[in-house]
């Protein structure tokens, strides 16, 4: 069901714009396209351990340097709790939660450009997922915010918050409205106003103009490649062992629910060549990636199954050049971490293993340069 509410008050928290400390942070650096291609990891490190990194594998020497970020930025820790990453062009930037900065990274150096200081907030807002809007203008979910951020891409400054609903994670923009999951951190606040929907935030007002009904606990949010459909993954309820999770189809324009999915998953969604992907599950690990056969109406079917099965699944994603499968390890969320990597599946669903990789802890989020 879709749920709107016509915004009739303006949500916008007007903030004072701050820039970020530091005359190296703001200073421009002309963009260096990437001599390699490969894959940038963000480890997540334990929780509120000021030990999160960047891994970076370099697939034409085939090496990997596990604490990529820290051996270019010597003396400069990325933070606690590293979330997200996203690109544009040849920089990245990191939503680094605990430390409750966005870090600015140019990608074909590794070198540290900068930060969004969200610390300097006088409310309790951390960074969890962040979306690209246009060539100056990014937003973030603020997480214990309960809303979104905007943002400069270029010059670093907050421009404003946007309050939205509980524990905001997911979030997504098709150029027009921001989309943000209000997830309601699962069960501990699923009776809370708003909790279990995705907010619509229209960019030029800054106002919540529609909220959409989704599910307990939803926590991620992707659009397929024209931007005209938004796909939510909710977990459900943490206390029921036995309840399914699913996917949801809306409208980006009209914000009408098309389809819903029903399924068993441990987390994670990816929009690839036209289709979404998540976690099957099996007791604590997975075993299958699931393709939601979003062209011919299908339905669901096992994509790839995982041999063996993954200790502690945490993230997965596809290389967009080749489409080999890259799925993380977090093994026991204390130790250095690992990312195996598969050849594209086949129709018997036996990707071929190519190579597992050592990062570092609690391995999440990638990003292929």
């Amino acid at each position: 069901m879709i749920r709107c509410k016509i915004a009739l008050l303006p949500l916008f928290v007007a903030t004072l714009c701050v820039f970020v400390q530091g005359c190296k942070e703001n200073t421009p650096i002309t963009p260096v396209t990437p001599a390699a291609t490969g894959v940038i990891i963000v480890n997540e490190g334990q929780y509120q351990t000021d030990n999160a990194s960047l891994s970076r594998y370099d697939d034409s020497s085939g090496t990997t340097v596990k604490d990529w970020f820290g051996s270019v930025n010597v003396g400069v820790k990325l933070g606690a709790t590293a979330n997200d990453i996203i690109r544009k062009g040849d920089t990245a930037y990191v939503a680094v939660t605990d430390s409750r900065t966005i870090e600015v990274v140019q990608i074909s150096t590794g070198k540290s450009l900068g930060r969004v200081n969200m610390g300097l907030l006088s409310t309790p807002s951390k960074p969890r997922k962040i979306t690209l809007i246009n060539d100056t203008l990014g937003c973030v979910s603020t997480y214990m915010g309960n809303g979104v951020l905007f943002f400069n891409t270029r010059t670093y400054v907050m421009l404003g918050q946007v309050i939205t609903g509980p524990a905001t994670e997911g979030i997504a923009s098709n150029g027009t409205n921001v989309f943000v999951a209000n997830s309601g951190l699962g069960d501990l606040a699923k009776d809370n106003p708003g909790a279990g929907t995705v907010s619509v935030v229209d960019i030029s007002s800054r106002n919540v103009v529609a909220t959409l009904d989704v599910g307990v606990n939803v926590t991620e949010l992707v659009m397929n490649t024209d931007k005209s459909k938004l796909y939510a993954y909710f977990q459900h309820s943490y206390k029921k062992p036995d309840s399914l999770q699913g996917v949801v189809e809306y409208d980006a324009n009209t914000f009408k629910e098309l389809r819903r999915w029903r399924f068993k998953s441990i987390g994670n969604m990816r929009f690839y060549n036209n289709d979404v992907y998540v976690f099957n599950v099996s007791g604590f690990s997975s075993t299958k990636i699931l393709k939601i056969n979003l062209q011919n109406g299908s339905g669901i079917t096992d994509y790839h199954s995982i041999e063996p099965a993954i200790l502690s699944p945490y993230g997965f994603s596809f290389n967009p050049t080749n489409g080999n499968l890259y799925i993380t390890d977090a093994k026991d969320y204390k130790s250095n971490g690992e990312v195996r990597i598969y050849s594209k599946s086949d129709s018997t669903l036996n990707g071929k293993f190519v190579k597992t990789l050592t990062v570092g802890v609690n391995p999440k989020s990638m990003l292929f340069y």
